[in-house]
């Protein structure tokens, strides 16, 4: 995944921890935590068709075979072996972690549909549209890559922006994604840019609806940690797009402070696959609401329950899940209201 790979690699790939472990020690149980594995078949059939987070160690949670050992270090040393800052600097760095996850799991999705059409295996309908939308999801993600990389060779950060939330706890549910949002925490829509169109797929033949990409969609990463005592939320995002995220992230910094947490864990649980629980905070949710936060995970194995609105969790003055307790905001972009 480094911008200069294969170029001066160790000899193997390592098994990289998207989230450090460094970075969620804080809330493990005897070496473990929930985690969500959604390519986890067994586990869908083992708890009757409902998906919900598995007990795992802490080594096996949330890797992928991303870098080689050196870039690896070289990238990534900096949060892992200090303190972590937040900075520009160190939350770009925790972006671009996230970020690489996210193109190694679509490329693998794509390599994956390619495979099995090779096979002589019949697509169904779900498999075409989900084979064409990783494909679009790739070619997005791949203009990215070309601003990350840029920021790495040059060593400059100057074409991203940040988010960083300071917690006085330390958060039980940690995560890494990158995504879009598109409506902001009032449920405002702030950007559309996709429409649904009819097309032929090239590989079947047939007429399928695709959701058709009329601009290139605004991505922001996103990391909750723990580092040397100090525990955090980061956001960061190429500064291209502003426009989008500037309104989204300041409607959470005006969010009341005892809603924040919520909004946070709605936010993990709808766009990243990458959530790692504290076991000790899991199991003191009653079953109602394990049930309401598995929902909002994977709504497609809890299609009788109503779904969750973000404006659902923020009317109100207690905390629903959590309350982390925001005590800071540290951004480049973002106009911080006391």
């Amino acid at each position: 995944m480094h911008p200069e790979a294969p170029k001066e690699c160790s000899k193997s790939i390592i098994n990289s921890h998207t989230i450090s472990k460094c970075h969620f020690s804080d809330i493990t149980r005897n070496g473990q935590i929930y985690f969500y594995n959604k390519t986890n078949l067994y586990q869908l059939e083992q708890s009757n068709g409902k998906f919900q987070p598995n007990l795992v160690g802490m080594k096996h949670a949330s890797v992928f075979y991303g870098f080689c050992g050196k870039h690896d270090k070289e990238l990534f040393s900096p949060i892992e072996n200090s303190t972590f800052k937040p900075n520009i600097v160190h939350c770009f760095i925790a972006g671009y972690r996230a970020f690489s996850r996210q193109l190694y799991d679509k490329n693998c999705s794509v390599k994956l549909y390619d495979n099995i059409k090779k096979s002589g295996f019949k697509l169904n309908i779900n498999c075409i549209a989900q084979q064409s939308a990783a494909l679009q999801d790739v070619e997005q993600l791949d203009e990215d890559k070309l601003i990350f990389n840029k920021a790495i060779k040059e060593g400059n950060t100057d074409d991203f922006s940040f988010l960083c939330i300071e917690f006085k706890k330390i958060p039980n549910l940690m995560v890494t994604g990158f995504f879009t949002l598109g409506s902001d925490y009032k449920g405002r829509k702030i950007c559309d840019t996709s429409s649904i169109v009819l097309k032929e797929n090239i590989f079947s033949g047939k007429i399928i609806p695709v959701t058709q990409l009329t601009n290139k969609i605004p991505m922001t990463s996103v990391m909750y940690l723990s580092s040397r005592g100090k525990h955090y939320a980061v956001f960061c995002w190429p500064k291209t797009d502003d426009k989008t995220f500037k309104p989204i992230l300041e409607s959470l910094q005006r969010t009341k402070k005892s809603r924040i947490t919520d909004a946070l864990i709605y936010t993990a649980l709808v766009h990243c696959e990458n959530v790692i629980l504290s076991p000790d905070w899991w199991e003191s949710l009653s079953e109602e609401k394990q049930e309401n936060l598995n929902s909002l995970a994977h709504p497609t194995t809890h299609a009788e329950n109503i779904p969750i609105k973000i404006t659902d969790l923020l009317n109100g003055d207690d905390p629903i899940y959590d309350d982390w307790e925001p005590i800071a905001f540290y951004s480049d972009t973002i106009d911080i209201k006391e």
